[in-house]
């Protein structure tokens, strides 16, 4: 078992992965990777955030990408 997934168990908290930086067309990547957690007892969490331009041109303005570009999809993606 994992470190993390250790430290969860023992701690009795739930616990899930969060995929960010994701490339376009990452699915199969995130899909294969999200099996292999399940054998840790870790699940993926259900939104998934891809690599996106808002991210970065957001940071020199002190933003997040929801102020940045408030009905932009990396906007949404982090509502999710």
């Amino acid at each position: 078992m994992s470190f993390t997934a250790n430290l969860l168990t023992l701690a009795g908290k739930p616990g899930f992965v969060v995929f960010s930086q994701v490339p376009p067309r990452g699915e199969s990547v995130v899909a294969e990777v999200t099996d292999a957690l399940r054998s840790y007892g870790l699940p993926a969490a259900p939104a998934v955030i891809q690599h996106r331009a808002a991210y970065s041109h957001a940071i020199p303005g002190g933003q997040s990408a929801q102020e940045y570009e408030p009905n932009g999809k990396a906007a949404a993606e982090i509502a999710a």
